[in-house]
C-alpha cells in the first residue's frame, strides 16, 4: 500500500474497506483520489493523483479510456461514498453513547450519594428509636424499683413505728404493774378467774384501805402480776402497802414494782450481799436499789502481810416465763453467802497458794522478787467457796497484767447465766513496784469494756487511792450519801 492513508474495515459493512483519510476529512473531493472498492478477499489498489506536469498525459489517457460525459451528467452532484456516511453515523453514535454514559454515571453518582445520605439518616433514626425504647425500658424498670424501695421504706417505717409504739406501751404497762407475793392461793383460781380478782380487790380495799384502784389479773399460779390503770394508782399502792402489816390476813403479803428479770436478779444479788455483809459485821444497807456503806471497816488479812480483801456474794434468781399479766413462778438457783473474796497484795510468788478450809484459791502471783525488794510484794487472787464451785464453772480468763485477775463464773445448768469478778492491786506511787497509773487504769478500763461483754461484773481490790475529803464518786452521775472522812491525805 502506497501513501500515508490506512485502510479500515467498515463496522456496518464488514466486507467493505475504506481509506482512513475519508474518515478524517469529509470534504476531500473524489476527483483528487481514485479508489477502487473490491471484495475484501482481493487486493485494494489506490492511485495517487499524478504530478502537475503530467496532468495532460493523465487527462489524455482518461479521455481515451472513458466515454465522454454528457452535460446533464456533469451537472449532477457526485454522491459521496457510502463508507463516509457510515463512519459519520458511527462517530455520532459513539459521541451519543459517550454522552449517555456520562449522564448515566452522573445519575448513578447522584443516586448513590442520595442513597448513602438517606441510609445514614434512616440508620440514625433506627438507632435513636431503638436506644430510646431501651432507655424508656430502663427508666421504667428504675422507676418500678424505686417505687418498690419507697414502698418497702414506708412498710419498714410503719413497722418500726408500730414496734416503738408497742414497746412504749409495754413500758407504760410495766410502769403500771405491781408484783404481789405470798398471797394465799386458792385451787379454784385456775378454773375461775373471778376468785383471784375478788381476793385482790379485798387486798386493796381491806388491806390497803383504797377505794379507787382497779385491778386486772390473770389466773396462773405463783407470783401475781397485777395491772392498775395509771401511774398515780401505782404510787398510791406503793405508799399504802406498809398498811398490810397491820392486817392479820395480809401481814405476809408483799407488793413490789414490776421489774425485768435482770433487774430482779441484780436486786436479789444486792440483798444477798447486804445480808452477807451484816453477818460479817459490815455496816451496809439497801437504799433505792443501791448498796450504801454506813461506816468504814477494815478487815484483817487472811494471810500474813498487809493484804486487803473484798467479798462478793452471788445469788441467781431464775424466772419461769409466762404470758403478760399472768402469775409467774420463781426459784432460787443458788443463794450463797460469802461466796468469794478477792485478795490484793498476796505476797505470793510463782505458783504458791493460800489454803483456807472450804475455799479454793485462784491467784495471779508475781513472777519474782524485785532486785531491791526484801520480800515478795503484790499479787492478787480470789477465794471461792467450794459449794459455789459445785454450781458454777470457775475459769481464770485474764491475768496478763500484774495486779489484775479476772474470773468467769458460768452456771453449770444454764450456760447463759454468767458473771465475772475482777480483783485489782495498784502499787503505791513511791513503791519500787510503782507503775504508770494512767496506763494501768486504761488497761483495766479496756478489760472492763471487753471481757464481761454485757454480763454482770464485780470489781474489787486495792487501788491505793487516797482521796482525803474529796468525793469518791462522779458528781452528777452517781448519787451517794456523804461518807465519814477518816483519812484526810490525798494522792497527787
Amino acid at each position: 500500500m502506497s501513501g500515508s492513508h490506512e485502510i479500515v474495515e467498515s463496522i456496518l459493512c464488514p466486507n467493505k474497506t475504506v481509506v482512513t483519510a475519508e474518515i478524517h476529512n469529509d470534504e476531500i473531493e473524489t476527483s483528487n483520489v481514485s479508489t477502487s472498492i473490491i471484495d475484501s478477499s482481493n487486493n485494494i489498489n489506490i492511485r495517487k493523483r499524478p504530478a502537475s506536469g503530467n496532468s495532460d498525459i493523465f487527462d489524455n489517457k482518461r479521455s481515451k479510456n472513458q466515454t465522454p460525459m454528457s452535460k446533464d451528467e456533469k451537472s449532477k452532484p457526485i454522491p459521496k461514498p457510502k463508507a463516509k456516511s457510515e463512519m459519520k453515523e458511527l462517530k455520532e453514535m459513539m459521541v451519543g453513547l459517550t454522552d449517555s454514559m456520562n449522564n448515566m454515571c452522573i445519575s448513578f453518582t447522584q443516586r448513590i450519594d442520595s442513597l448513602e445520605k438517606n441510609m445514614s439518616i434512616e440508620i440514625t433514626q433506627l438507632i435513636e428509636e431503638k436506644v430510646k425504647v431501651e432507655i424508656d425500658q430502663v427508666r421504667q424498670d428504675f422507676n418500678d424499683q424505686l417505687e418498690n424501695f419507697k414502698d418497702q421504706i414506708k412498710w419498714l417505717e410503719a413497722k418500726v413505728s408500730t414496734q416503738v409504739k408497742s414497746y412504749s406501751d409495754v413500758v407504760k404497762q410495766n410502769n403500771c404493774n405491781v408484783i404481789i407475793r405470798n398471797l394465799q392461793e386458792d385451787p379454784r383460781e385456775e378454773s375461775n378467774t373471778s376468785i383471784l380478782k375478788k381476793k385482790l380487790i379485798s387486798l386493796v380495799r381491806d388491806g390497803l384501805n383504797l377505794r379507787d384502784i382497779f385491778i386486772e389479773v390473770n389466773s396462773k399460779p405463783g407470783v401475781i402480776i397485777a395491772a392498775v390503770s395509771n401511774g398515780d394508782q401505782e404510787r398510791a399502792l406503793m405508799k399504802a402497802k406498809r398498811n398490810l402489816k397491820d392486817v392479820h390476813k395480809f401481814k405476809d403479803v408483799f407488793i413490789e414494782n414490776d421489774m425485768s428479770y435482770s433487774e430482779r436478779r441484780n436486786e436479789a444479788n444486792f440483798r444477798t450481799l447486804i445480808r452477807a455483809f451484816k453477818q460479817e459485821n459490815q455496816a451496809f444497807t439497801m437504799s433505792d436499789g443501791r448498796i450504801v456503806k454506813l461506816q468504814h471497816n477494815t478487815q484483817s488479812s487472811v494471810a500474813s502481810g498487809e493484804g486487803k480483801q473484798n467479798e462478793f456474794i452471788v445469788r441467781n434468781v431464775h424466772r419461769h416465763e409466762g404470758n403478760n399479766g399472768q402469775r409467774q413462778g420463781y426459784s432460787n438457783r443458788a443463794n450463797s453467802r460469802g461466796s468469794g473474796r478477792g485478795r490484793g497484795q498476796t505476797h505470793l510468788v510463782k505458783n504458791n497458794k493460800i489454803s483456807v478450809d472450804g475455799y479454793t484459791w485462784f491467784g495471779h502471783n508475781r513472777i519474782g522478787i524485785h532486785i531491791r525488794g526484801k520480800a515478795v510484794s503484790g499479787g492478787v487472787g480470789f477465794f471461792v467457796r467450794n459449794d459455789l464451785i459445785e454450781l458454777f464453772n470457775v475459769i481464770v480468763v485474764e491475768d496478763s497484767i500484774d495486779g489484775i485477775c479476772w474470773l468467769k463464773f458460768e452456771d453449770k445448768l444454764n450456760l447463759d447465766n454468767i458473771f465475772y469478778a475482777c480483783v485489782v492491786y495498784l502499787p503505791p506511787e513511791n513503791s519500787t513496784r510503782a507503775v504508770n497509773v494512767d496506763e494501768f487504769l486504761e488497761s483495766l478500763m479496756t478489760q472492763i469494756y471487753t471481757i464481761p461483754n454485757g454480763k454482770q461484773c464485780y470489781l474489787c481490790g486495792d487501788f491505793n487511792s487516797r482521796c482525803g475529803d474529796l468525793n469518791d464518786f462522779v458528781e452528777g452521775v452517781d448519787t451517794l450519801p456523804e461518807r465519814q472522812v477518816v483519812d484526810y491525805k490525798t494522792n497527787k
